[in-house]
């Protein structure tokens, strides 16, 4: 990890309760954690905050960030200085804002990971799954290394999925599999090889959408069925790079949303086999199993996406090139779904807007500087 590096997590803390744990169908594997005492005392370097970044961010909201090889936690106007270590990364924080979830490189020559948490008061540091348990996750002799974790909503549960180590570039393979890890060490398998996936839990944390280059399920925690709601042509991608959809799911649970674009998007139309002219296409996936086609635009070949749809899947950005008078840039659109109405247009400027967590906000750079916007507001 390049120590330049700054890895920037964003929460906004919301009272929630704990899903209770259902009967579940896949047999589960009860590792206890191996607990180590802290070896650092949190101390708070920054006492005070400007009151313009304070206004910037919603109350309540938490942020922890890394950088120099150092986790630093802001809240309420202070910076307070969680753990000091090389070769963590990256950070998680839970949606009640009270752990930390890390991952820990702890072979050099053959990078493997372990995942670690702590406390946000800097305290209750240990290992959840050591490399000798993630070793022997596969029933054949592949060797893993963690993907990528996040925490569930509502719970103090992470979910992460796998990469097999190859020969050659690029090194790993996705396995798309999925396993769910308590922070008490229990660990459940949700999903076996090539039926799991990019993982996207649902609000009210019962259900979790999953994606591959190929395929869009949906997992019920409770009953354990994994269901297949949509099957595409995968990506061609010109590199040993892989494409899956993000997903989005709605405020009440009841369903999400992706994009997908045209398999051939990357391939120039005058080459064999070219961009033959389809739409990026927006789908919407619902927990009873119906799918429905919400809208199709114009895609921009050599790009994998023109849209950006918001947290809770409510509002999207569609960009498309187009002379300013300087040059080309993006021309943004806002718009409504699934009703498709367009809001208002962004000044041009070659980047997409960055969401916030609230699903109306957003962060839009211009000529003059970053801008704070809204569904109501532009800047």
């Amino acid at each position: 990890m390049k120590k330049f590096w700054v890895y920037i997590f964003l929460l906004i803390t919301i009272s929630t309760s704990c899903v209770s744990q259902e009967t579940n169908p896949t047999p589960t594997l009860d590792w206890g954690p191996a607990t180590l005492p802290p070896t650092w005392t949190p101390q708070p370097i920054i006492t005070t905050t400007p009151t313009s970044i304070v206004d910037f961010f919603p109350a309540g909201l938490h942020m922890v960030y890394m950088m120099d090889d150092t986790i630093y936690l802001w809240k309420e106007g202070k910076v307070t200085e969680l753990l000091k270590q090389d070769s963590v990364s990256p950070v998680s924080l839970s949606y009640d804002g009270n752990w930390l979830a890390l991952s820990k490189k702890v072979q050099e020559d053959h990078p493997r990971y372990e995942i670690w948490v702590i406390g946000i008061d800097g305290v209750n540091l240990y290992r959840l799954l050591s490399v000798e348990e993630i070793a022997a996750l596969p029933e054949d002799d592949s060797q893993l290394i963690i993907q990528d974790y996040d925490w569930m909503p509502t719970t103090h549960q992470l979910l992460f999925t796998t990469h097999r180590v190859i020969e050659g570039p690029p090194e790993v393979s996705p396995m798309f599999d999925l396993y769910l890890l308590d922070i008490s060490g229990k660990l459940r398998q949700l999903a076996a090889p090539e039926d799991g996936g990019d993982y996207f839990p649902s609000p009210d944390g019962r259900y979790v959408a999953t994606s591959t280059t190929r395929r869009i399920a949906l997992i019920d925690l409770e009953t354990g069925e994994n269901q297949t709601l949509l099957e595409f042509e995968p990506l061609r991608i010109p590199t040993e790079a892989w494409h899956t959809p993000n997903l989005h799911w709605d405020r009440t649970s009841q369903h999400f949303t992706a994009t997908i674009p045209p398999p051939d998007i990357y391939t120039p139309p005058d080459w064999p086999g070219g961009y033959s002219g389809g739409l990026e296409q927006i789908w919407r996936m619902h927990i009873t199993g119906e799918t429905e086609l919400l809208a199709e635009v114009e895609p921009s070949v050599g790009r994998p996406t023109v849209l950006s749809i918001s947290p809770f899947a409510e509002y999207y950005f569609n960009t498309e090139w187009g002379n300013c008078g300087d040059g080309d840039f993006f021309i943004t659109r806002l718009l409504t779904l699934p009703e498709g109405e367009e809001l208002f247009t962004l000044p041009c400027w070659p980047a997409f807007p960055a969401w916030l967590p609230d699903g109306i906000s957003f962060l839009y750079r211009s000529e003059e500087g970053w801008h704070l916007g809204n569904i109501n507001k532009p800047i």
